[in-house]
């Protein structure tokens, strides 16, 4: 087991006499450990921020920027990085993970900012644990009147589920520079020309994947300096990097453009950094309504210690303050700050603060209220329902050698509909290939049941009445027969269609999604001999989409959930009528 090396201990204690004597560009921190994997790609809070456009702000390097980045380097070319892992032995992380989100529950519309704590062991074969818990009461931002309503109240508002969890090994560590071996961790560049390379090369992949499987997300639309900088904190926060390659890290930032410095910044803990900034307008917040679902400017922050090496935080900082909710400008409404690192001999073990550093301490035992996803769905010999036939011609047709699915994807494994627990192996037909290689199958499995609850006190929020309604209908799903859903699943695409039974296959309760702003793209699953719907929204808008291979799929200028139409008009090939519906 490593504790805190002596010399970054040294270190800090010299740093702290010297801000004392009248150092004002940057504060020393309180020693903490270099930090690793904490996966930043989409924060586990309900309805986190929705980024609508980055863009980098240009500009050239400063001197100080490069002296900071350089001393950083330097910090961590002594050796202040991950030491390195003994068999056995866990690399254990921790991190304050916040997102704001809209909240109306009692009364005008507000903002609630929620906070987690995420901890995960990653052992060298990628096994380990993660361990999620809520770090505090929520925080509400309205007017006087809201925030005074909400006092008293704040341990029932809405939090991010806690969870723990046993991960099963994978052989890697997962970061955005791709899924590395530890020994192919060990073995990243220390030239920083190199390790640009390495990071340039990540950046453009993951842009271009985003831009091919979902072209319309805020994701796609970032330039590519934003996944740079994304590359460089996955690199930072999700692997035990060697000393050097830590500094080849730093050293590669000098030539990252689009960016800007600040020499001081504190992040949410409190700890003092410089940070490399970009500027972006954002969405309006998840759920928020009126005023506060209009776009607003922000400033991203990628705040590192320079004496270290050891990044602090990332923080989405607000430019302009929300009068109306009393939120102030500068206030960081989205963040996740990394607090501590370092090697334990179990997934039962952490590091506490103590005295001046932290010590060894025991953890929680062994996952008690464990989340784990359902079993892989399973393929399996039975014959198609004839109510499926009856309405699908293709699946009438003999299978061919393009009918079966694929193990795995370029983006990783095949995307198994969570909603079946077997599929009808001789089901599986491919609808299309589109232009872009997106390829959509249709299948039919059986549904789930109701998965089993654990106890009342692993499930946050809810009541007791709540749980034993849910109770209820569980032991309910047990007695009842399987029954049958045809599924269409999009390999390489962003489209997703569900999964209906017979009766439902009449019904247009379709899928929508969107990123948290208009257009909402709508699909859904259509029988045989229906060309095209008409769709009928409030007010009096209708649209026309033409059906294709059973599939259909159009956008409307609204937010989902509420895309779906009122009524539905399915029209054969010569323009009659064949069936009228309206949601119930």
């Amino acid at each position: 087991m490593s504790l805190l090396l002596p010399e970054l201990q040294r270190q800090l204690r010299a740093a702290a006499r010297g801000s004392r004597r009248g150092a004002t560009d940057e504060r020393p921190r309180a020693s903490r450990r270099r930090l690793m994997p904490v996966a930043v790609g989409a924060l586990a809070l309900a309805g986190a921020i929705v980024f609508l456009l980055a863009s980098g702000i240009g500009g050239n390097r400063s001197s100080s920027a490069a002296q900071a980045l350089e001393r950083a380097a330097d910090g961590a070319q002594r050796g202040l990085a991950a030491p390195s892992l003994a068999p056995g032995e866990y690399w254990y992380t921790r991190s304050i993970q916040a997102a704001t989100t809209g909240f109306s529950l009692y009364g005008k519309p507000a903002l609630i900012q929620s906070r987690q704590v995420v901890e995960r062991w990653v052992s060298t074969d990628g096994s380990g644990r993660e361990r999620r818990s809520t770090d505090g009461l929520p925080r509400l931002f309205g007017t006087p009147a809201e925030r005074a309503r909400f006092k008293g109240r704040e341990s029932r508002a809405p939090k991010p589920a806690p969870y723990d969890e046993l991960v099963p090994s994978s052989g890697d560590f997962r970061s955005r520079l791709g899924l590395l071996t530890y020994a192919q961790v060990l073995a990243l560049p220390t030239r920083p020309a190199a390790m640009l390379e390495r990071i340039r090369e990540a950046a453009l992949r993951s842009q271009q994947q985003w831009r091919r499987v979902a072209p319309e997300s805020p994701l796609a639309q970032q330039s590519l300096t934003q996944f740079e900088l994304g590359a460089v904190e996955g690199a930072l926060t999700d692997l035990p990097l060697t000393p050097g390659s830590r500094a080849a890290v730093y050293r590669a930032m000098k030539d990252i453009t689009g960016v800007s410095y600040l020499p001081g910044v504190r992040d949410p803990l409190g700890r003092y950094g410089a940070a490399l900034t970009t500027q972006e307008s954002i969405a309006g917040f998840i759920d928020g309504t009126g005023a506060l679902a209009k776009p607003r400017r922000v400033t991203n922050e990628l705040i590192f210690d320079p004496r270290t090496g050891v990044l602090l935080a990332q923080q989405t900082v607000l430019d302009e303050a929300i009068p109306s909710v009393g939120l102030p400008a500068g206030h960081p409404i989205e963040y996740t700050a990394y607090a501590v690192s370092g090697n334990v001999a179990s997934p039962n073990e952490r590091f506490i603060a103590h005295g001046h550093g932290e010590v060894i301490a025991p953890a929680p035992s062994s996952p008690s209220c464990s989340t784990a996803g359902p079993a892989p769905a399973q393929l399996i010999s039975a014959p198609i329902p004839k109510a499926f036939l009856d309405e699908f011609a293709v699946l009438r047709r003999p299978a061919t050698g393009q009918d079966h699915l694929p193990t795995s994807t370029t983006s990783g494994p095949f995307p198994m509909p969570l909603d079946v627990s077997s599929i009808l192996e001789n089901s599986v037909r491919l609808l299309r290939t589109s232009a872009t290689g997106a390829r959509d199958y249709m299948l039919i499995g059986y549904r789930r049941v109701v998965p089993a609850l654990p106890p009342l006190r692993c499930l946050s929020g809810r009541s007791r009445v709540q749980y034993l309604r849910e109770l209820a209908r569980h032991r309910a799903s047990l007695k009842a027969p399987p029954q049958a859903v045809l599924c269409v699943v999009e390999t390489g695409g962003n489209r997703g269609f569900g999964c209906l039974s017979p009766a439902e296959v009449d019904s247009i309760a379709y899928e929508t999604s969107d990123y948290g702003h208009p257009p909402a793209t709508v699909t859904g699953i259509i029988p045989d001999g229906v060309a095209e719907i008409q769709a009928t929204y409030p007010r009096g808008q209708r649209i026309s989409a033409r059906v294709e291979d059973n599939l259909l799929v159009y956008q409307v200028d609204m937010a989902a959930p509420n895309a779906t139409p009122l009524q539905v008009t399915w029209l054969g090939a010569n323009g009659h009528v064949i069936r009228h519906l309206v949601r119930p």
